[in-house]
């Protein structure tokens, strides 16, 4: 049983929560530049490694809307999730699952790009810069092998750097 401490706290056990496979996981993950001259942002150090016909899960914690497909009718205040090859930038694809345009919590979706290490993007909708003057928080994205959502956790690879900071 693996098992991390933090704290004298247990924060991982690997036999009751799946493992996140999303490096730099934690967050916040922001819009950088102006909404309304760039509406995404890559997140460069934020990788998973992926492998191609697998089913996975992605969730994350926002006050935002996250939307699985794309509806011009209810684009206000909305985001969406995209993974960018690292080996080939030019390859990238939507995260989306069967489920309609609605605020959801997590999204189950079959990985369609080639083996190997993909980078999180997240692209906003609506008027955020209008509304709010930023784009809204979004933190303890994870991805996770199968089509259930468990609680967040750092990625091995985090929990490692934590580690050796000590």
């Amino acid at each position: 049983m693996a098992e991390f401490y933090a704290g004298g706290q247990l924060i991982f056990d690997k036999n009751a929560i799946h493992e996140n496979l999303l490096n730099n996981s934690v967050g916040p993950f922001v819009l950088k530049g102006n909404l309304s001259k760039l509406n995404w942002e890559i997140f460069d150090l934020s990788t998973a490694n992926l492998v191609k016909g697998k089913s996975y899960c992605l969730s994350l914690n926002s006050t935002g809307t996250l939307v699985s497909q794309f509806d011009s009718k209810s684009n206000i205040n909305n985001f969406q999730v995209w993974l960018y090859q690292v080996s080939n930038p030019s390859t990238y694809y939507l995260v989306q699952g069967p489920q309609s345009p609605q605020k959801l919590n997590s999204i189950v979706f079959n990985h369609g790009g080639e083996n190997g290490l993909w980078k999180l993007c997240i692209q906003f909708f609506g008027a955020y810069d209008t509304i709010l003057g930023k784009t809204p928080p979004i933190s303890q994205v994870k991805i996770e092998e199968g089509t259930n959502a468990t609680a967040w956790i750092p990625s091995s690879q985090d929990l490692a750097d934590l580690m050796s900071k000590k």
